[in-house]
């Protein structure tokens, strides 16, 4: 059956339309919070941002949080997104965002405990320059 008749079905569409209104909501309220840590008016520091930036703070969402289903769509993006393997988006995460140690540690341990998972591509640079530190602290605490 070809692809168009499976998305044109009733059924299919209220599909659709429910996991969009889910991603839509978990991305609108991880933005919103790590905007919350942002050092400058988090309106204008979105407006500057680019598909990497969107991308880095929302996997650091995903992975603090343990959302699986949203880590695993925006890993769908890095491996084709070159601007990830950036020290530039950690080094402006750092510089422009406060985020507490908390939130980086709990986002350490849910990357170590994916690391294995073949279905999900963390960013390179979010792994070496962002969290290895919080890293490197959850393994020496265990």
């Amino acid at each position: 059956m070809e692809s168009g008749r499976i998305l044109e079905s009733p059924a299919c569409q209220r599909l659709m339309r429910k996991t969009m209104k889910l991603l839509e909501e978990r991305i609108v309220t991880g933005i919103s919070l790590l905007l919350t840590f942002c050092r400058f008016d988090g309106d204008t520091e979105l407006g500057e941002m680019g598909l990497g930036n969107l991308l880095m703070l929302l996997s650091l969402r995903a992975l603090s949080e343990g959302d699986e289903l949203l880590m695993a769509v925006i890993s769908q993006f890095c491996p084709d997104l070159a601007p990830l393997d950036s020290c530039h988006l950690a080094a402006w995460i750092k510089e422009d965002f406060n985020i507490p140690q908390e939130l980086l540690a709990r986002a350490a341990r849910q990357a170590l405990s994916l690391s294995n998972n073949p279905a999900i591509h963390l960013p390179p640079s979010l792994l070496t320059h962002i969290l290895q530190p919080s890293v490197s602290q959850t393994i020496h605490s265990a």
